[in-house]
């Protein structure tokens, strides 16, 4: 991860999604882009979140380190610093867009994600 540069985003859907980005971008504008991108209503951005998680994944996050998830006002500089500056651990780590948002019921679901519903389907098909 160098200062100007493009990152990888996983998507559940199995697709990876490129991002570029600058030090001074928050984590809450890479979200944007990517779901943007989906063709994800604006409604349902405040659904979403990145973390960064242990590579090779694992089918869980089983303690803190396999996962860390990143609050939308966090600055790509800060993410760097702690994650991936040569002080900081040798893990190697990936970044992955999620559905933090969890429906009464999958009416609801359909009824304020329906681009993510319909993108996940017809990808996993």
């Amino acid at each position: 991860m160098n200062e100007a540069d493009v990152m990888l985003v996983y998507i559940p859907n199995g697709v990876i999604k490129s991002v570029r980005y600058n030090f001074e971008i928050k984590v809450q504008k890479v979200i944007h882009v990517l779901l943007s991108a989906l063709g994800i209503d604006r409604i349902s951005f405040g659904y979403f979140a990145l973390r960064l998680i242990r590579s090779p994944v694992t089918q869980m996050c089983s303690n803190n380190n396999d996962c860390h998830w990143l609050h939308s006002d966090l600055k790509m500089r800060h993410i760097y610093k702690k994650f991936f500056s040569k002080s900081s651990s040798s893990i190697p780590l990936r970044f992955e867009l999620r559905l933090r948002f969890i429906s009464k019921d999958l009416e609801e679901m359909y009824q304020t994600e329906t681009g993510f519903v319909e993108n996940s389907y017809r990808d996993s098909h």
